[in-house]
Formats: C-alpha cells, sequence, structure tokens
C-alpha cells in the first residue's frame, strides 16, 4: 500500500500558474543520492516563458535516528529578476497504487481518508488502510527561511478532495533564497505502544526542531552503520 504523500511543493512567480517542471524550459539540472549520509539533493534551474531564471535546490531525508521522521528542504532563489513567490506545501492522501501493470485491472484504492485538518503551519492526515485496517497518521510542520534567517509568515490552509496544503507568500529579491522546511511525524496503529498514532504524530512533530538538526542526528548514525559494514 502506498502510503499518502508528504513531499508535494508547488511555488509560482507573480501572478503566473504554478510552476510545472515538466514544461519550463530546464536550464541546468544534477541530482546526487549521498550514500554516507541518506540524503537525496535535487539542483534544477528553470527558464519560464517571460525570461525568469529561478534556481530550485531540494535535500530530503528519511532519518535513521528516530524511524518515525523525515524532513524536505525546498529552497528557491530568483536569478534575473524580484517578485512575490507563493509557495504551497502539502500532503496528498488520494494515492493509488498502480506501479504494477498486470495489477492495474485490480483495485488500486487502498486508502481511506479518517481525518486531515491543521492551522497556521502545522498540517495533518488521517487515514486507514481498507481491507487491514492500519491508521497511518502524518504530521507535517513547515518552517520559512529568507537565507538563513527563520521568518514568520502569514500562510492559510487549502484544502481539496486530494490533498490538504499550507500556503504562504513572500516577496523575495534577486539573489535572495527563500527557502522551506518541511518536518515530518509519521506512526501507525501498528507501532508498539500507540493507541493514538495521530496524537502521537502531531506531538511528535512539534518537537523537531529543524532539517539540519533531523540531518545530524541521522549521519551520526549512518556513519556507526559504515563503520560496521562498509
Amino acid at each position: 500500500v502506498n502510503c499518502p504523500n508528504w513531499l508535494p511543493v508547488q511555488f509560482k512567480i507573480g501572478d503566473n500558474n504554478w510552476v510545472q517542471f515538466n514544461t519550463e524550459e530546464i536550464v541546468g539540472f544534477h541530482r546526487q543520492l549521498n550514500l554516507k549520509q541518506g540524503i537525496l539533493h535535487h539542483r534544477i534551474e528553470l527558464c519560464n516563458k517571460n525570461g525568469q531564471q529561478t534556481l530550485v535546490e531540494t535535500s530530503r531525508l528519511a532519518s535513521m535516528a528516530d524511524v518515525h521522521c523525515a524532513s524536505l528542504k525546498f529552497c528557491i532563489t530568483p536569478l534575473n529578476y524580484s517578485d512575490t513567490i507563493t509557495i504551497r506545501s502539502g500532503i496528498t492522501y488520494a494515492i493509488r497504487n498502480t506501479g504494477v501493470k498486470r495489477y492495474q485491472q485490480l483495485e488500486n484504492q487502498h486508502l481511506k481518508l479518517i481525518d486531515k485538518g491543521g492551522k497556521s503551519n502545522l498540517i495533518y492526515v488521517l487515514t486507514k488502510t481498507i481491507q487491514s485496517k492500519i491508521k497511518i497518521a502524518q504530521a507535517v510542520k513547515t518552517l520559512f527561511f529568507i537565507g538563513n534567517e527563520k521568518i514568520k509568515s502569514d500562510n492559510y490552509l487549502y484544502k481539496d478532495n486530494m490533498s490538504i496544503c499550507t500556503e504562504t507568500r513572500i516577496d523575495v529579491n534577486q539573489g535572495q533564497t527563500f527557502s522551506i522546511e518541511k518536518l515530518v511525524s509519521i506512526y501507525t496503529s501498528q507501532d508498539d505502544g500507540v493507541e493514538n498514532p495521530l496524537s502521537m504524530a502531531k506531538n511528535s512533530v512539534l518537537s523537531l526542531e529543524s532539517f539540519d538538526k533531523l540531518m545530524s542526528d541521522s549521519a551520526k548514525v549512518w556513519d556507526s552503520l559504515w563503520q560496521e559494514v562498509d
């Protein structure tokens, strides 16, 4: 069963449409999987029809120090313009299992939505597998930065029949980097000692500090693993 997807991030420049990576001109692209620390990096330079060039850099990890935690850092740098950037970060829960061709004629919807919500920079989703009745809870806390400075931003919830998101708008100058950090906590009803996975996920995510702290803690565990079994 594919779990709800906590990775989605969208952005748009000014009053333009949401950026679609498969339709924009790709000026440069680099992807790196750091096996030593367990981090996936992307670096993409885009150019839209207005000639606006944007650098997008992402890093993501699943923590080896805490199996319930994961994180995504998503950075946007306007290279030749200044404008208002709107960014939307969310969880998609309308997930289907369609990856195996010979199974596509079978039922591919395995999750039922139980609860969703949030406020300010915290969102959550609770689903249940249709046959085995396993509850899966995800809670996401989103932090906002200009450069290395953490900022407070007015943001609001966006909901549809597929996802729940937090959305914010920031004025960004040429050469400035606007970034978000998605800090994620995931619990299920199969976890030992967990009676209420949603409550656990929400409480846990509030205690998460930053992408860098999760990365540092995870890297230490990876280091000890590589020393044992290089």
